[in-house]
C-alpha cells in the first residue's frame, strides 16, 4: 500500500475532489490496517491534511481547521471516525459490504449447526438476502432454500452483502415454493410461516419442534394464502407501536434466534 501526493498537484484539487481523495485515503488505509505500510500511509495522510491550510480555496483551507483536532491517530477507531467525518461532509450512505470483514471469519471453526433451515419465497431485494445469509449462518441454521424469483448468491449484490456467509452455508434453489415445501413435508420437517396473519401464534410463546424450516415471504406481499395452508403453524412477531411490519431481514433474525433459543 503506497500513498504518495505532491503537494502542488493536491492543492489544486476543488472542494469536493480534495474531500473524496482524503475518504479514499482513509478507506484504504483502513483495508489494509494490518499491513506494515500502514504507519507510512497515515503519515502520507497527515501530510495531505496538513496541505490543506495552504489552499487558495477558502471553502477547502475551511476544511484543515475541521480535520487537523482529529489527527495524528493511530488507532483504528480513530481512524474510523476520521472516515465517518467526511462521509457525512459527502452525504455517503455505506451499505453492509462497504464495511471491512475480519480476517478471523475464514479461520473461526464453525458451531453448532441447529436442524433449523429456512425457505426464502420470491423474496425481491438482493440485500436482504444476503442479509438474511449473513445472519443464518451466524445463527447455526443448517440450509437455506431460494425459491421461485429469490435473487441467490449468484448475484453480485447478494453475495456482497453476505460477506462470505454464502461459502458456508449451504444453499439450493427451488423453481417454485410449492415444489419445497412439498419436498420438506416428505422428509417429516415441520413448516413454520412468518406471517401478520390474525390466526399467528406469538414466536416468543411458541414451542418449535426440529428438524423445522421457517418461511419468509416476499417484501411487500407476503406469503401467498395456498402456501401457508401449507405450513404447519403460521407464527408473528408481536409489535408493540403502530407499524404492523418490520423489515423481512429483521423479521428472520428476530424468528430464526427465538425458535433456535426454544427448540424443544
Amino acid at each position: 500500500m503506497v500513498i504518495q501526493f505532491k503537494k502542488a498537484i493536491f492543492l489544486n484539487f476543488g472542494y469536493s475532489q480534495t474531500v473524496e481523495t482524503l475518504w479514499r485515503m482513509g478507506t484504504q488505509i483502513e483495508q489494509h490496517w494490518q499491513k506494515k505500510t500502514t504507519r507510512q500511509a497515515l503519515m502520507a495522510l497527515f501530510d495531505a491534511i496538513d496541505f490543506l491550510k495552504d489552499h487558495t480555496d477558502s471553502n477547502v483551507s475551511a476544511l484543515y481547521d475541521e480535520l487537523n483536532p482529529l489527527v495524528p491517530f493511530f488507532t483504528e477507531q480513530e481512524l474510523s471516525l476520521f472516515s465517518m467525518k467526511l462521509e457525512r461532509i459527502l452525504g455517503k450512505e455505506l451499505k453492509d459490504q462497504d464495511f471491512l470483514i475480519s480476517t478471523q471469519d475464514t479461520t473461526t471453526e464453525k458451531g453448532t449447526t441447529h436442524q433449523v433451515s429456512l425457505v426464502l419465497d420470491n423474496l425481491r431485494s438482493a440485500y436482504n438476502v444476503g442479509s438474511l445469509f449473513r445472519t443464518a449462518e451466524a445463527l447455526g441454521v443448517n440450509h437455506i432454500y431460494l425459491c421461485g424469483l429469490t435473487p441467490s448468491p449468484d448475484n453480485t449484490k447478494t453475495s456482497r452483502t453476505a460477506l462470505g456467509s454464502d461459502q458456508w452455508i449451504p444453499w439450493s434453489y427451488h423453481e417454485s415454493s410449492e415444489e419445497c415445501l412439498a419436498i420438506l413435508k416428505k422428509q417429516d420437517v415441520k413448516i413454520y410461516s412468518l406471517e401478520t396473519a390474525d390466526t399467528a401464534i406469538d414466536v416468543n410463546t411458541f414451542t418449535p419442534q426440529a428438524p423445522c424450516t421457517i418461511v419468509l415471504g416476499n417484501e411487500r406481499y407476503g406469503i401467498a394464502q395456498h402456501l401457508l395452508t401449507m405450513c404447519d403453524e403460521i407464527i408473528s412477531i408481536p409489535m408493540q407501536g403502530r407499524k404492523n411490519s418490520l423489515n423481512v431481514g429483521v423479521c428472520g433474525g428476530i424468528a430464526l434466534h427465538t425458535i433456535i433459543k426454544n427448540l424443544s
